[in-house]
């Protein structure tokens, strides 16, 4: 496969990402709404949800390498720090899903009362995480406008998007 086919299609899978993302967040709001996390990480609506979270971040990830591969040479150093700090965030977005699928459930069964009182309120590495990932997305769509290579259209996307993805998460924190 050609690296131009393999390119558009890791922006494909960003773009499918963001989507999903978005449709995960709405779906969690409207199924699980504010149960304690004790109750919904015990719910196959919270499996469902999670498991494609999951898959969405790996999507994701695929489509940031993809873009920066696309634009690298144009980007300069300062397109090179924003997409460290957006794949670190974005990894970091990957270990908190992993956990939310696989360790929440777990822990609502055997200390539901310590999951719910640690879970509810953002630990400082979840305020680092969205921040490192709003920063991070929101530098590379700067660093995309900046390089000419993609429409400017789509690297406004991006910037926005970054913003909706803090805005949906921070939404999504708080259940008590």
């Amino acid at each position: 496969m050609k690296t131009n086919t393999l390119i558009r299609w890791g922006g494909l899978s960003a773009l499918v990402a963001s989507i999903v993302s978005i449709a995960i967040e709405f779906a969690r709001i409207a199924t699980l709404g504010n149960q304690a996390y004790s109750s919904a990480a015990l719910t196959t609506e919270w499996s469902v949800l999670y498991m494609f979270r999951l898959v969405a971040v790996i999507l994701l990830m695929l489509g940031l390498v993809a873009l920066f591969a696309r634009q690298s040479q144009k980007m300069g150093i300062f397109g090179v720090i924003a997409f460290v700090i957006a794949a670190i965030g974005t990894m970091l977005i990957f270990g908190f899903a992993w956990a939310l699928m696989f360790t929440f459930p777990a822990m609502a069964e055997s200390v539901p009362e310590f999951l719910d009182a640690h879970a509810a309120a953002p630990s400082p590495g979840v305020v680092l995480t969205l921040f490192l990932v709003t920063i991070g997305w929101l530098l590379f769509g700067v660093a995309s406008l900046r390089a000419k290579v993609l429409p400017a259209g789509s690297s406004w996307v991006v910037i926005a998007g970054s913003f909706l993805a803090l805005v949906l998460n921070i939404l999504s924190v708080p259940m008590s």
